[in-house]
């Protein structure tokens, strides 16, 4: 499996510590986006009880998110930035956050979650988020649920990627023939939910 880190740029270990607001941290626009992907995550697949790895969980807000919506789930979260991981530990003491890479094994889980991991530009995109998503299948039980910025947005930061919903699918499904796309909750972003059946 692949372990390519995610390229330097936004640079998270400074965000962590200069915004004192978690989607500022995140990079999110706003805390309803940040939310927004969050909700249509949990909507995709009852988390309640279910044991969940958040890939690239920056500072602990979905985590927040969920105890704000009193689901009790056996979660760890992984990031690659050690200061977001820190960050994330001060916040919830106790809740199991460390380093790691998006493609390092991993023990199995029910789901995985993945919020603005693919949006980062990086050589041969394909290879790397296919792998990625194809590890994350390979170690759920129930679901993967990954986010991505759609090519459909009006605007377009150049520094970002942006894929189209239809490619997408169509990888969803050259990995499973249980996949769904809703692009039904941000006019630039959408989530890609794979399940094991």
């Amino acid at each position: 499996m692949t372990n390519d880190p995610i390229p330097s740029w936004p640079p998270y270990d400074e965000w962590a510590t200069h915004f004192s607001s978690s989607y500022q941290r995140c990079g999110w626009q706003s805390p309803d986006s940040q939310r927004a992907r969050y909700h249509a995550a949990m909507g995709a697949v009852p988390l309640d009880g279910m044991r969940v790895l958040d890939i690239g969980c920056g500072d602990g807000e979905f985590y927040h998110t969920l105890q704000k919506e009193s689901l009790t789930c056996h979660y760890n979260g992984i990031d690659q930035s050690d200061s977001m991981i820190q960050v994330a530990q001060s916040r919830f003491p106790g809740v199991s956050f460390e380093v790691g890479q998006a493609g390092e094994a991993r023990d199995t889980v029910d789901v995985t979650v993945a919020f603005g991991m693919t949006c980062h530009p990086m050589p041969d995109y394909w290879r790397v988020i296919s792998g990625w998503m194809a590890h994350w299948l390979a170690h759920s039980e129930v679901a993967v649920c990954v986010t991505f910025l759609s090519s459909l947005s009006p605007r377009q930061n150049p520094k970002l990627h942006y894929v189209a919903p239809e490619t997408a699918l169509g990888w969803g499904l050259s990995l499973t023939p249980y996949a769904t796309l809703n692009h039904g909750y941000l006019i630039n972003d959408f989530l890609l939910t794979l399940y094991r059946r």
